[in-house]
């Protein structure tokens, strides 16, 4: 009985410790992406574990400028927010190429999103040198977030999961194998008919 009682306050107790721990993530998705030079693609800032959803906050990205470029413009990012239900006042800082900071000082939706939600998303675009290029997009923090019930979060509850994005150069078009295949049947072929006259 004892055993019992002991295994049921314990669990309890567990119980509560993990209930006053917050973890709220920020992360970018997808975590790993494999681009070709040339192409646009597309980063995703999103939010879970947030216990009661989230009115304010910024994240802080950074990469490198010499394998991919930031193709957003600030009112792209302003329109991603709108659509992810958020109605926001930001300021965007794109001033140093490789680094962008978003901070939304005031959030409002309705709703306010609830523990996971999409945040906004950028498009990227992957440009030379065209040779593989193994990269990782950081996030970070980019202002003081806020819960649903406008109190501060502490950072120290964040963890912030970047992403890692390999660049490689533009492949051979299956046309060009395709084309250069028949180039060589037609030379077997001419061979062939050469030593048959």
């Amino acid at each position: 009985m004892n055993m019992k009682l002991t295994k049921g306050l314990l669990g309890l107790g567990a119980m509560l410790i993990a209930s006053q721990v917050n973890a709220e993530v920020v992360s970018l998705s997808p975590a790993t992406n494999d681009v070709i030079v040339g192409d646009i693609f597309t980063m995703t800032v999103q939010g879970s574990e947030f216990a009661t959803g989230m009115s304010a906050g910024g994240v802080a990205l950074n990469w490198d400028a010499t394998s991919v470029t930031l193709n957003s413009t600030a009112q792209e990012i302003q329109t991603s927010l709108f659509l992810n239900g958020f109605d926001a006042v930001l300021t965007i800082d794109t001033s140093v190429a490789g680094q962008l900071i978003v901070t939304a000082g005031q959030l409002f939706s309705a709703p306010l999103p609830g523990p996971d939600f999409n945040f906004f998303s950028l498009d990227f675009l992957a440009i030379p040198p065209p040779s593989v290029s193994n990269l990782a997009i950081g996030l970070g923090t980019g202002g003081p977030w806020q819960d649903a019930n406008l109190q501060a979060i502490a950072e120290a509850n964040f963890t912030y999961n970047g992403a890692s994005v390999n660049v490689s150069a533009v492949p051979v078009p299956a046309a060009a194998w395709l084309f250069g295949s028949g180039l060589i049947g037609l030379v077997g072929i001419a061979r062939r008919k050469t030593q048959l006259a």
